[in-house]
């Protein structure tokens, strides 16, 4: 699949095993440098939260992704955030919450496929202050483009943090997550660079016909976050790992680019929707056959908000393991932890929708992957 799609996990050969054995060995790499680095300010920044009574607090490692979230997010945007004017922010940002609502959500997004690459492609290439005026506009900008709900919820957090600290204090904070994003891009590339070679490729070529569609800055992530998605999706699988074993109900949750057919006969549910096997070679049916016998259920759903809409329910003893592509990773996780579930992920080993490709292809797992996040090998 690596010849023609955006990312592939298994590279140059027939599985993914390998890509997990070095996702592994290269997020404890980042692991040790982030805590070398930043470890001083999250002491600080916990201590804000719980001083606060913020949020019941997570690990150091959950904090320093947060703080490596910054600096790549700063290091893309920043230029096109200092740009961006204050009208068309303020519109954008409506539009883009407008998207919440499934009947506003199509009017919505026609006009952002109008607006996105003309307001959001601009750069300022003025040298960058590393102030809390630079850290709003960066957060207004992410805003702006709709693509970054969960990460401004969270770094919008430490820029609170940071009105409570001298200007000396807020440039260290931000010359530290930049300095981090950057030994994170460049160290990145050569141990995940292999799966992520076509995004490149698809940035100079088809990309340029999409400035009228309505997920021009999504398609348009640069190869580091994908990188960033993957390291941080190892980071939370670890966080929640033992909270996952112990839980006492698992779902799955599939994407619907894993289903074989167009003409698939699944019946609709409160959760998702459930196989009814019209297809003997569809991996929605092979994965609810093996929840059978592992004791999981299994759901597919045709967008990853579909698994949240019910927000006033105990979901503290429902571990989930959502698939998603890899631009979806770190953003789904957060999401599933902030609605009370326990959360796990599978990446699809290559993306199969129309945001890359011009005709949808099945995608699938791995599955000694989704075994071993189950604890049954």
């Amino acid at each position: 699949m690596l010849e023609n799609n955006i990312y592939s996990l298994c590279g140059y050969g027939n599985n993914s095993n390998n890509y997990y054995n070095n996702i592994s060995s290269f997020t404890d790499i980042v692991t040790q440098r982030l805590q070398k680095s930043g470890s001083f300010y999250i002491k600080g920044f916990k201590s804000y939260l719980s001083d606060n009574n913020l949020e019941s607090l997570r690990s150091d490692e959950e904090y320093l992704l947060e703080l490596l979230v910054i600096g790549v997010l700063w290091n893309i945007y920043l230029k096109r955030a200092i740009a961006l004017n204050n009208t068309p922010k303020f519109i954008l940002s409506r539009l883009a919450s407008s998207r919440e609502n499934e009947t506003l959500k199509k009017f919505a997004d026609y006009f952002r496929s109008k607006l996105l690459s003309t307001f959001l492609s601009k750069e300022n290439n003025i040298k960058s202050k590393f102030s809390i005026e630079e850290f709003s506009k960066l957060i207004g900008w992410l805003t702006a483009s709709g693509e970054f709900k969960q990460e401004v919820k969270r770094i919008s957090r430490w820029k609170d943090y940071c009105l409570h600290k001298t200007n000396n204090e807020v440039s260290s904070i931000l010359k530290t997550a930049h300095n981090l994003a950057t030994w994170f891009e460049l160290q990145s590339d050569k141990i995940l660079g292999c799966y992520t070679k076509n995004v490149e490729q698809f940035h100079k070529g088809v990309y340029k016909n999409y400035k009228l569609r309505e997920d021009y800055i999504f398609c348009g992530r640069k190869r580091v976050e994908y990188h960033l998605n993957m390291v941080g999706a190892e980071i939370m699988n670890r966080a929640y790992r033992d909270s996952f074993q112990l839980s006492e109900v698992k779902l799955l949750f599939l994407p619907a680019c894993m289903k074989k057919s167009k003409n698939c006969k699944a019946k609709k549910t409160n959760k998702g929707y459930v196989c009814l096997h019209c297809s003997n070679h569809c991996n929605i049916s092979k994965y609810t056959q093996l929840g059978k016998k592992q004791h999981f259920q299994v759901y597919m759903i045709p967008h990853e908000s579909s698994i949240f809409k019910d927000s006033n329910s105990d979901n503290s003893s429902i571990g989930i393991i959502g698939v998603a592509c890899v631009l979806n990773l770190i953003s789904g996780g957060w999401k599933a932890k902030d609605m009370g579930f326990i959360p796990q992920c599978v990446l699809l080993d290559y993306c199969g929708c129309k945001h890359w490709l011009a005709n949808d292809i099945e995608t699938d797992i791995n599955m000694d992957r989704l075994l071993y996040i189950l604890g049954k090998k």
